[in-house]
């Protein structure tokens, strides 16, 4: 809880990150009109080169009040009109970043910088035709989208591993502490098996429920706004971008959330059925559930496969938003097959489950008899 705090208050100071950059671009035009008026002292006033100098002057000082009035815009919270003035900004912007492409041979770099101030316009462009306050996109503070936002960059790791830890106590309980549970409550195998999994799932999206909840509380209480109607950008093929209420992308996420959570509980509780003791358990799972999504990022080769992995999807903002989808070339990784390779993951894995069990008992029945045969005789 008080990361999260600590990452909300953060997040509360970088809300003048706008206003800071359109300052420091004014500084870069009063920079450059003192150099340039250092040069034209030396330059005939009557000659071509001084008047091309004056026209760069007269230009940087037009940019001067222009980016002013922006800030003043933007601090007096104005946002209808500071919309209007900043998009006009951005225009000019990139305006010239096009026409910097075509005679720059470092194209990968400032094709970055163009798709990023494309995806700003976008932004700022939602956010003027439904009238909303202005938010950083890169340090959300309201409700959705700050509670996203941890989702996205902090709380997976943070919820799955405190899941983990958890879970693994109580599936390797019986073996821990000698008790069988089974003893204790007079009910089959089978049931007692869905009665682990459903307490540990139970348990597990309780953690979630905490983590999530408190974050948008905070933020929600905090700023007097949910966030409801505020923005998700999604990359889509060859740099395509569509912009969905964040309200879209907060439903799809918490699907995927409970098919992971339930996938990762049926899987703890089949690998708890080979590795019995706890810290071992803990460090496996923790490897295979937190570390193997990540590795396709250094192996090219499961990229194109990642659709099919189920740790893939504790990416699950990255997931939704095409972040990831790009970042590997794999237009295929999406919420559809997410919850389509989860569902068939988790009935595979619960049905390996039913067979080890299914032979356990055979085995415990074989004991059972024998040791009645041996007593007879």
């Amino acid at each position: 809880m008080g990361i999260v705090s600590v990452l909300f208050v953060m997040n509360l100071r970088s809300q003048n990150t706008l206003s800071e950059t359109l300052t420091s671009q004014i500084a870069i035009f009063e920079e450059d009109n003192e150099k340039i008026t250092k040069v034209m002292e030396t330059l005939d006033p009557a000659s071509e080169e001084y008047q091309l100098y004056q026209d760069h002057t007269n230009n940087n000082d037009l940019n001067v009040i222009e980016y002013q009035k922006a800030i003043d815009l933007f601090e007096a919270q104005e946002w209808t009109k500071f919309y209007a003035q900043y998009g006009k900004l951005l225009d000019e912007q990139i305006e010239i970043m096009n026409n910097t492409l075509q005679t720059s041979q470092q194209e990968g770099e400032y094709d970055t910088i163009l798709a990023g101030m494309n995806k700003q316009k976008q932004y700022i462009e939602y956010l003027a035709e439904n009238h909303l306050e202005y938010e950083n996109q890169d340090f959300p503070i309201f409700g959705f989208t700050f509670t996203t936002s941890l989702v996205q960059f902090f709380l997976p790791i943070l919820m799955i591993a405190t899941c983990i830890y958890v879970i693994t106590q109580l599936y390797t309980f019986d073996d821990d502490k000698n008790i069988s549970i089974g003893n204790l409550f007079p009910i089959n195998q089978f049931k007692l098996l869905v009665l682990k999994l459903a307490l540990g799932i139970m348990i597990s999206l309780g953690i979630v429920f905490v983590l999530v909840a408190f974050s948008f509380l905070l933020s929600s209480i905090v700023t007097m706004n949910t966030g409801l109607n505020y923005p998700v950008i999604i990359e889509r093929l060859n740099d395509i971008l569509q912009v969905i209420p964040v309200q879209t992308l907060f439903m799809q996420w918490g699907a995927l959330i409970v098919l992971f959570v339930i996938h990762m509980n049926i899987f703890t509780y089949l690998i708890s059925r080979f590795v019995r003791e706890e810290v071992s358990l803990l460090l496996s799972l923790l490897c295979f559930i937190i570390g193997l999504p990540y590795l396709p990022n250094f192996i090219g080769l499961l990229q194109p496969i990642a659709q099919f992995l189920p740790t893939t999807y504790l990416h699950f903002i990255d997931i939704l938003n095409g972040a990831l989808a790009n970042k590997w070339n794999n237009m295929s990784l999406s919420f559809n097959t997410g919850t389509i390779a989860l569902t068939i993951w988790s009935v595979l894995e619960f049905g390996c489950l039913l067979f080890l069990q299914k032979k356990d008992s055979s085995l415990n029945r074989s004991m059972a008899a024998f040791r009645k045969c041996y007593t007879k005789k």
